[in-house]
């Protein structure tokens, strides 16, 4: 019985420390996305550095390409969508 509790407490050591080294892993993952959607949206702002309308929409268009070649989540875009009538 004693040997039987010594082996299910090291099975509890190991899983848990596996766990513990999966935490930093999905954390590199998720700044590295946010670095690359940062770089996406500064390269697009060099493109297309202008404060008008059809600026903002083509950076808006240069971002989402940039991301979707990346296989990145979508951002909100700059240009808010026209309000809808009811």
């Amino acid at each position: 019985m004693h040997v039987l509790s010594i082996a299910i407490c090291m099975l509890c050591v190991v899983g848990a420390s596996e766990g513990r080294a999966q935490a930093p892993n999905l954390l590199q993952q998720s700044q590295n996305a946010w670095r690359l959607m940062d770089a996406c949206r500064a390269q697009a702002r060099r493109q297309f550095p202008d404060y008008t309308v059809k600026a903002k929409a083509q950076r808006d268009r240069a971002t989402k390409l940039c991301l979707a070649s990346q296989n990145l989540p979508p951002a909100v875009p700059e240009m808010p969508k026209p309000p809808q009538k009811q």
